[in-house]
């Protein structure tokens, strides 16, 4: 595949991620780093009052062994145990139109690290 297939790929997936964040909270797809070292509750996006948060897009890498829990505030488990046994990377792509992860209405998204070491990645998600 050629370079320009790749971008113009990207480019529409990009374009239907956007759409569909305007469809379902009316506006675009927010992007959020994660970038956690040490072992607990960590809130990645707080929650606001009448609207809920959308995962679309996910990516998660861990150095070491880890186990991770995707939560919202309530603390209600969305997705996990997530384990990493030595390094390794997990990605959730938006080749599905609806979201991964839905949180409870006016509730957080929370990442939860069981054990200390580097978990990083990124994210993009609606909230509304």
């Amino acid at each position: 595949m050629r370079w320009w297939t790749r971008v113009r790929l990207g480019f529409a997936s990009g374009l239907v991620l956007a759409a569909l964040a305007q469809a379902f909270d009316g506006g675009g797809p927010l992007y959020k780093r994660i970038d956690e070292t040490v072992a607990g509750d960590h809130v990645q996006v707080a929650g606001q009052a009448g609207k809920v948060i959308r995962v679309y897009i996910l990516k998660l890498f861990c150095q070491g062994n880890n186990t991770l829990y995707l939560k919202d505030t309530t603390p209600t488990v969305l997705d996990g145990p997530i384990d990493f046994n030595g390094t390794a990377t997990t990605f959730l792509g938006n080749q599905d139109p609806l979201p991964h992860y839905i949180t409870a209405l006016g509730k957080g998204l929370m990442l939860t690290t069981v054990s200390n070491g580097d978990c990083n990645g990124f994210m993009w998600y609606t909230q509304g």
